[in-house]
């Protein structure tokens, strides 16, 4: 008889804490020696282990762009501060078919992965492995794509570890739609740092 009273009761939580706003981040991006590298984490959770964008759930009363830089600060391991960011120059989002996923584009300073990896106080931290990829290898990955045969894309790495990272399916779709919104463009100008 308890058990009948306790699946409602659990139900009961998850609807009032759960939030009714779609999941966001953010592909974030720095300008070193002239060229876009965009920083890429590891998800663990067992239905993806592969590498993506940084983001997630929403909490309850946030916009998308709240989200997605609040899963940005948190998926950085606090890496990035709010005075760090300069979130008049987020542009987005591209919305995903299927789940809403709201992705955002940004600038960011660039910061090692070591310096990503160090202890801090930070809530909600879910990554523990960062990489940085080159802008023209991951362009390159996303035209190879083909949707259909649902292959697992590859990207070389230029900082952080493994060498080849294996990219979220989930998440190259998202990739593929914000390329087609212009909120990814297939080149970034790092001459001048500004989205092009």
């Amino acid at each position: 008889m308890r058990v009948f009273f306790a699946v409602p009761l659990l139900f009961g939580l998850v609807a009032c804490t759960s939030s009714n706003a779609p999941p966001a981040g953010v592909i974030a991006y720095s300008c070193v020696a002239g060229e876009a590298l965009h920083l890429m984490a590891f998800d663990p959770h067992p239905s993806r282990r592969a590498w993506a964008t940084l983001g997630g759930g929403a909490q309850k009363g946030e916009s998308p762009a709240q989200t997605a830089l609040r899963e940005f600060t948190e998926e950085s391991n606090c890496a990035y501060r709010g005075t760090e960011i300069d979130i008049s120059q987020l542009k987005g989002p591209s919305i995903s078919t299927g789940v809403p996923f709201h992705l955002y584009s940004l600038e960011v300073p660039f910061k090692p992965v070591d310096e990503i990896a160090q202890t801090r106080q930070c809530v909600d931290i879910e990554r523990s492995q960062w990489v940085w990829v080159r802008h023209l290898d991951l362009m390159r990955a996303m035209n190879q794509y083909d949707e259909t045969k649902q292959e697992q894309l590859t990207v070389p790495t230029v900082q952080g570890q493994p060498a080849q990272v294996p990219l979220w399916n989930r998440g190259v779709e998202s990739l593929k739609k914000a390329i087609r919104d212009g909120v990814l463009p297939e080149t970034i100008n790092c001459d001048s740092t500004r989205l092009s």
